[in-house]
C-alpha cells in the first residue's frame, strides 16, 4: 500500500513537470535586391562600319554620323534612367527590409 501511494505520488508529481515551450523560429524577410550586373552603365553603340563609311561621299557620311550621334544619345538616356530608377528602387526596398 506505501509503495502503490508513492508510486502514485511520484506519477503525480512527474506529471506536472514543467512543459518545455514550443519555439518556433521564423525567418526574418530579407531584401534581395537587383544583381549589381543590372545596374551597371550602358554601353554605347558602335559606328558605322568603316568600309562602307569611307565608301560613301560626304554627305552620306555626314548623315551616318548624325544618325549614329543621335542613336548613341538616346540609348544611352533611356538605359541611364532606367538605372537610375533601379538604384531609386534597391534604396527604397532596404529601407524597407533594414
Amino acid at each position: 500500500m506505501k509503495f502503490i501511494f508513492v508510486f502514485l505520488i511520484s506519477v503525480f508529481l512527474l506529471g506536472c513537470a514543467p512543459v518545455k515551450p514550443i519555439i518556433q523560429y521564423v525567418d526574418k524577410p530579407r531584401f534581395i535586391g537587383t544583381p549589381d550586373s543590372m545596374l551597371k552603365k550602358c554601353v554605347a553603340n558602335k559606328p558605322p562600319d568603316k568600309k562602307i563609311y569611307l565608301a560613301a561621299p560626304v554627305e552620306e557620311r555626314e548623315k551616318m554620323l548624325y544618325e549614329y550621334a543621335n542613336a548613341l544619345l538616346a540609348s544611352i538616356a533611356v538605359c541611364n534612367v532606367q538605372w537610375t530608377e533601379l538604384q531609386r528602387w534597391n534604396i527604397e526596398q532596404r529601407k524597407i527590409y533594414d
